[in-house]
Protein backbone atom coordinates (compact mmCIF):
# COMPACT_ATOMS: atom_id res chain seq x y z
CA UNK A 1 0.00 0.00 0.00
CA UNK A 2 1.72 3.74 -0.55
CA UNK A 3 2.59 5.73 2.19
CA UNK A 4 0.13 8.32 3.85
CA UNK A 5 1.65 11.52 4.67
CA UNK A 6 -1.90 13.09 5.95
CA UNK A 7 -5.14 12.93 6.79
CA UNK A 8 -8.47 14.92 6.30
CA UNK A 9 -10.48 16.65 8.46
CA UNK A 10 -13.86 18.49 7.78
CA UNK A 11 -13.78 21.68 9.14
CA UNK A 12 -17.63 21.38 10.50
CA UNK A 13 -16.42 18.13 12.34
CA UNK A 14 -17.01 19.90 15.60
CA UNK A 15 -20.44 20.25 14.36
CA UNK A 16 -20.94 17.02 14.18
CA UNK A 17 -23.90 15.67 16.54
CA UNK A 18 -21.66 12.55 17.61
CA UNK A 19 -18.79 14.90 17.94
CA UNK A 20 -21.01 17.24 20.37
CA UNK A 21 -22.26 13.75 22.15
CA UNK A 22 -18.92 13.12 22.91
CA UNK A 23 -17.56 16.04 24.04
CA UNK A 24 -20.65 16.61 26.67
CA UNK A 25 -19.67 13.14 27.83
CA UNK A 26 -16.65 13.22 30.82
CA UNK A 27 -13.40 13.71 28.92
CA UNK A 28 -14.98 14.26 26.46
CA UNK A 29 -12.48 16.83 24.87
CA UNK A 30 -9.70 13.62 26.13
CA UNK A 31 -11.80 11.67 23.88
CA UNK A 32 -11.91 13.84 20.74
CA UNK A 33 -8.17 13.60 21.04
CA UNK A 34 -7.76 10.09 21.01
CA UNK A 35 -10.32 10.00 18.01
CA UNK A 36 -7.82 12.20 16.30
CA UNK A 37 -5.10 10.31 17.08
CA UNK A 38 -6.37 6.97 15.96
CA UNK A 39 -7.42 8.67 12.46
CA UNK A 40 -3.68 8.90 12.45
CA UNK A 41 -2.61 5.62 12.97
CA UNK A 42 -5.28 4.25 10.53
CA UNK A 43 -3.72 6.85 7.97
CA UNK A 44 -0.41 5.18 8.93
CA UNK A 45 -1.81 1.22 8.48
CA UNK A 46 -3.71 2.83 5.46
CA UNK A 47 -5.69 -0.72 5.39
CA UNK A 48 -9.32 0.88 4.89
CA UNK A 49 -9.36 2.40 8.54
CA UNK A 50 -8.15 -0.55 9.92
CA UNK A 51 -5.64 0.10 12.97
CA UNK A 52 -3.13 -2.57 13.66
CA UNK A 53 1.40 -2.82 13.54
CA UNK A 54 2.02 -5.58 11.08
CA UNK A 55 -0.65 -7.78 9.31
CA UNK A 56 -0.31 -10.11 12.09
CA UNK A 57 0.21 -7.80 15.05
CA UNK A 58 -2.82 -6.00 16.38
CA UNK A 59 -2.48 -3.42 19.33
CA UNK A 60 -1.88 -4.42 22.46
CA UNK A 61 -2.93 -2.55 25.30
CA UNK A 62 0.86 -1.52 26.07
CA UNK A 63 0.91 -0.58 22.28
CA UNK A 64 -1.75 1.87 22.71
CA UNK A 65 -0.43 3.21 25.84
CA UNK A 66 2.72 3.78 24.16
CA UNK A 67 0.96 5.70 20.70
CA UNK A 68 -1.42 6.95 22.03
CA UNK A 69 0.19 8.05 25.31
CA UNK A 70 -2.89 6.93 27.37
CA UNK A 71 -3.72 4.22 30.02
CA UNK A 72 -5.22 1.36 28.99
CA UNK A 73 -8.67 1.35 30.18
CA UNK A 74 -8.64 5.07 29.54
CA UNK A 75 -8.24 3.90 25.47
CA UNK A 76 -10.43 0.81 26.50
CA UNK A 77 -13.63 3.41 27.61
CA UNK A 78 -13.44 5.36 24.82
CA UNK A 79 -13.26 3.20 22.45
CA UNK A 80 -16.51 1.66 23.86
CA UNK A 81 -18.01 5.22 23.71
CA UNK A 82 -16.96 6.10 19.65
CA UNK A 83 -18.63 2.41 19.19
CA UNK A 84 -21.56 3.70 21.02
CA UNK A 85 -21.57 6.72 18.86
CA UNK A 86 -20.60 4.64 15.41
CA UNK A 87 -17.51 6.53 15.18
CA UNK A 88 -15.97 2.84 15.06
CA UNK A 89 -16.88 0.61 12.24
CA UNK A 90 -15.61 -2.34 14.26
CA UNK A 91 -13.98 -2.93 17.85
CA UNK A 92 -13.22 -6.39 18.73
CA UNK A 93 -11.03 -7.45 22.04
CA UNK A 94 -9.34 -11.00 22.17
CA UNK A 95 -6.83 -12.57 24.85
CA UNK A 96 -4.09 -13.92 23.04
CA UNK A 97 -1.30 -16.79 23.90
CA UNK A 98 -0.77 -17.88 27.04
CA UNK A 99 0.74 -14.47 28.49
CA UNK A 100 -3.21 -13.58 28.43
CA UNK A 101 -2.35 -10.25 26.36
CA UNK A 102 -5.59 -8.16 25.41
CA UNK A 103 -5.44 -7.28 21.28
CA UNK A 104 -7.88 -4.66 20.07
CA UNK A 105 -8.65 -5.11 16.45
CA UNK A 106 -10.06 -1.43 15.64
CA UNK A 107 -11.50 -0.42 12.22
CA UNK A 108 -12.40 3.36 12.02
CA UNK A 109 -14.63 3.12 9.01
CA UNK A 110 -15.51 1.47 5.92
Amino acid sequence: MSEVKWIKLRIDMFDDEKIKIIQSMPEGDSMCMIWIKLLTLAGKTNDRGYIYISDNLPYTDEMFDSSLHVFCNVVEGFAYSLNANNLIDEYLTETTGDDGKIVRTIKLFA
